[in-house]
């Protein structure tokens, strides 16, 4: 029999909204208009439209080490996730002293890479050898906006024995801009942020430097750069993003993210859009990730440091 306070305790319930799905934060440690920005708002538009509500954060000062602390110091139920790669989480504490370490958070996936390339306008150079001639007679000012750039030019420009003026940027849409200024000579960015400069013509992308052609097939014309007579280990290198949070989150969130990442990760239309921007989608589970992060370190962190050292 129903009694007068079960009755009430029925409506209270009902009166009562359901707990709403906690809101997810994609911090990126770059600035508006990388690769890094690009692919997290093309991800958050998927995992909202999977059920879990996602915002994006940039968090770009500090090459990478701002965003990283970020949610290194998050609260545990704060929903935060690191969009994370090779320039905050391996360059950063290979370079200087800081509170952590790539092993400081829990990987959860890997979901897309990037291709680096080296733009001009197009009245500048009509070919990298161009470029690099040019390079031999006066200093040739190159834009960038990651630690493994700046170290991958400056590596290319001592092999061509080339004169060569590094301007860092906190992200790849200030670089991109100046370049379409003319406030620099070139720039060596990631594709993503300059490929509506390239399809408009704007710009002339010289060549690439992925450790193969998959982020170009939207742009098959571009050279590797093996393919113009460079062969160094560091000229191979490409820029990847994936998906960390703190050791103390909770493992539903955790499994709840990597599921619909992988899900994500098989749309049509997701790949499709990376593909246009110059950028591929690779799904990578946090195993084959924390074993990734050997891969780089062996071929990526560890010439980086001996080029720190030389240039100190």
């Amino acid at each position: 029999m129903l009694t007068r306070r079960m009755l009430l305790g029925s409506c209270a319930a009902l009166a009562t909204p359901a707990k709403a799905q906690q809101e997810l934060t994609l911090v990126v440690p770059s600035g508006i208009g990388g690769s890094a920005d690009i692919t997290s708002r093309l991800l958050s538009s998927k995992l909202i439209e999977s059920g879990l509500p996602t915002k994006v954060l940039n968090r770009s000062a500090g090459a990478g080490v701002e965003g990283t602390l970020y949610v290194l110091r998050a609260a545990s139920d704060s929903g935060s996730i690191l969009v994370g790669g090779p320039n905050g989480l391996l360059l950063a504490p290979a370079r200087e002293t800081l509170p952590y370490t790539v092993d400081s958070f829990e990987p959860i996936c890997m979901f897309s890479t990037a291709t680096f390339v080296l733009a001009v306008k197009s009245t500048k150079a009509v070919s990298i050898r161009d470029l690099l001639d040019q390079a031999k007679l006066r200093h040739v000012s190159v834009g960038t906006a990651a630690s493994e750039a700046h170290y991958l030019i400056d590596t290319l420009f001592n092999l061509a024995e080339c004169k060569l003026t590094h301007i860092p940027y906190r992200s790849a849409g200030d670089a991109a801009r100046d370049l379409l200024a003319g406030v620099i000579d070139a720039a060596y960015i990631s594709l993503a942020s300059i490929a509506g400069a390239a399809e408009a013509g704007e710009v002339r992308l010289l060549v690439q430097t992925t450790d193969d052609g998959s982020a170009l097939r939207a742009y098959p014309n571009v050279p590797h750069i093996s393919s113009v007579g460079f062969v160094h280990p560091a000229l191979y290198a490409y820029h990847w993003h994936g998906l960390y949070v703190s050791r103390n989150t909770s493992r539903t969130l955790v499994n709840a993210v990597a599921n619909s990442v992988r899900e994500i990760c098989a749309d049509s239309g997701f790949i499709s859009a990376h593909d246009n921007r110059g950028m591929v989608v690779r799904y990578m589970q946090s195993d084959e990730l924390r074993q990734h992060h050997i891969m780089t370190i062996d071929r990526l962190v560890k010439p980086y440091i001996k080029w720190l050292e030389n240039n100190r």
